[in-house]
């Protein structure tokens, strides 16, 4: 089931970069008009600068969120009357290091918040001078993961933070000239990192090796813009040709979703699964959330399908579904279902059922 939210009803730009939720279950999501605010019924639009676009959206402690922006980065509180207000870090940085671009990441770890750009590492600590970190690469996306902070630079490879400084990793070179999406747990030894349309690995601390998928061809020409480690232990992939890709820790695929499912759009730029596990996703045109932990699923004409529903019926791993158009059968091996038309069976079809293996159809020209 999916619940899409197009720019118009919560009255922000149609791209979003990060989504996040607090202990209220309140969501926040960082737009290009701002810092959208969502309760469950009324979305709210909270401005940064005029013309700025929010790129990242982190909740921290004392009701503080903490947003990242083009030029810019600061936190939301809330004023007197209840509404957001907007305080600017970068403000009050040294003229020298407050020209900066963009700051795509935010991470809290052990009581400091680090604003990641391509220069610059910013340090905040609540009530203390801000640090600048200056690592001398040029970084591309960070992450983290297991309370340990990775970021890559272009040209060397994948880094950790570690004492304020950037330590290359064993075996971190190997992503010198790949793109890195994401860096996943995996397991107690490895690390699942994903690259934009170079491919997936396992990292055990030493060495890289490629991670297996089941269907090769399929993901051969996916562009991976982020992923996620979902609740249940599989992962989702937000690419940016293939919408929503649900995937197994054996690299099998066990849904997707796009816009031939009901999704606004199938270039995903964020993902984010909040505590009833849906999964919100900022697309390139609008917001969508997949209900995954829904027991229903909706089957209609996206699929195949046309018609009224009068009859349904599973043989094995084939699903009958007869409605007033004719009968129609899918394969449910398959990650996404689609449904095929039965030759000669057009017309309405009443009643399905399995007698001695045969599958006998009640249709409006008789018993088939």
């Amino acid at each position: 089931m999916i619940r899409n939210f197009k720019p118009e009803e919560f009255k922000g730009g149609i791209q979003s970069w990060g989504i996040v939720q607090d202990d209220r279950e309140i969501l926040y999501v960082a737009n290009n008009f701002g810092l959208l605010e969502f309760d469950g019924a009324t979305w709210h639009l909270y401005p940064v600068k005029t013309g700025t676009k929010v790129r990242y959206v982190h909740v921290g402690r004392e009701g503080r969120v903490y947003i990242g922006s083009q030029g810019d980065f600061g936190y939301f509180m809330p004023n007197k009357a209840g509404e957001l207000s907007y305080h600017s870090l970068a403000d009050s940085l040294p003229g020298n290091y407050r020209n900066f671009d963009e700051v795509w990441r935010i991470y809290e770890q052990a009581g400091h918040i680090y604003f990641f750009t391509v220069k610059y590492i910013y340090q905040y600590t609540p009530g203390k001078p801000m640090q600048v970190i200056s690592t001398r690469l040029p970084q591309e996306f960070s992450f983290q993961v297991n309370k340990n902070i990775y970021t890559q630079a272009w040209g060397k490879g994948l880094y950790q933070l570690e004492n304020n400084k950037l330590k290359l990793l064993p075996g971190g070179d190997f992503f010198a000239q790949k793109k890195i999406a994401s860096v996943l747990p995996f397991d107690k030894n490895h690390l699942l990192i994903l690259t934009i349309r170079q491919g997936i690995y396992l990292y055990d601390g030493q060495q890289v090796r490629p991670f297996a998928v089941e269907d090769e061809e399929f993901f051969q020409d996916m562009i991976i813009n982020q992923a996620i480690l979902l609740r249940d232990g599989n992962f989702a992939l937000g690419t940016q040709n293939k919408g929503l890709i649900i995937m197994d820790n054996r690299g099998k695929v066990i849904l997707t979703s796009s816009v031939r499912d009901g999704l606004l759009d199938n270039t995903i730029h964020t993902l984010y699964q909040d505590t009833q596990d849906n999964v919100w996703l900022g697309l390139n045109n609008g917001l969508s959330m997949v209900e995954l932990s829904s027991p229903f699923s909706r089957l209609d004409r996206t699929l195949g399908l046309s018609g009224t529903g009068y009859a349904a019926l599973q043989q094995g791993n084939q699903l009958f579904l007869g409605t007033n158009s004719g009968l129609y059968v899918s394969d449910l091996n398959t990650p996404k279902k689609s449904f095929k038309p039965i030759p000669n069976s057009t017309g309405q079809v009443y009643h399905l059922n399995q007698i001695n293996g045969q599958v006998l159809m009640a249709h409006h020209n008789g018993r088939l």
